[in-house]
């Protein structure tokens, strides 16, 4: 008997739903109500007038400052525990900046001989871009990376970029990325697609 009691009271249940939505359907939502996105894109775009991209402003790739930062490694590479080598940071800039900060990153395993952490580079100009430099020992026979990370602002936007440097494996991933760059590169006429169904 309970069991016929449950099947009853689903159905009607059921039913009720079925009921709503259908009702609801039928009825126009009020205009403050929340509606589908594209609804809402439609309202937009009647109410602003049509979606216009400003070639000035659209990109194709992640939204860049005008602040760029390179390593590279100033002299000979380190063979073995306990030789000093140097790292070199370039912070370069499409426009005048009056002034960038930096800092260095150093991980176990190296040890700082001359240099400062961090500090300021002060009128950072679009044609002449500023060297920092650390000299470091090496403590262990494993790779480790160094980071330099630099930020500035502009018109009240903040803005940095960073890099980094493997100590034993840089040379082995810049000629990988040089290979795979040149492997994945698009032909200059794109073969003809065919499709087998």
């Amino acid at each position: 008997m309970p069991l016929r009691y449950s099947s009853v009271a689903l159905f009607i249940s059921l039913v009720a739903i079925a009921f709503a939505a259908s009702r609801a359907s039928d009825e126009e939502p009020a205009m403050n109500s929340r509606r589908p996105a594209a609804i809402a894109m439609i309202k937009k775009e009647q109410i602003l007038g049509p979606l216009q991209v400003i070639p000035e402003i659209a990109h194709t790739e992640k939204l860049r400052g005008p602040l760029s930062v390179k390593l590279e490694m100033v002299g000979p590479r380190p063979q073995q525990v306990g030789d000093v080598f140097v790292i070199r940071g370039t912070l370069a800039t499409r426009r005048d900046l009056n002034s960038a900060s930096f800092t260095w990153t150093i991980p176990p395993g190296l040890e700082i001989v001359n240099g400062e952490l961090s500090g300021t580079v002060q009128t950072l100009n679009a044609d002449q871009p500023a060297h920092v430099e650390l000299t470091l020992r090496k403590l262990t026979a494993e790779n480790r990376q160094v980071h330099l990370m630099a930020s500035s602002s502009l018109n009240n936007m903040r803005f940095g970029d960073s890099s980094l440097y493997n100590t034993d494996m840089q040379d082995l991933l810049t000629s990988k990325k040089a290979i795979l760059g040149g492997a994945v590169e698009m032909p200059d006429k794109p073969a003809d697609l065919k499709i087998f169904h």
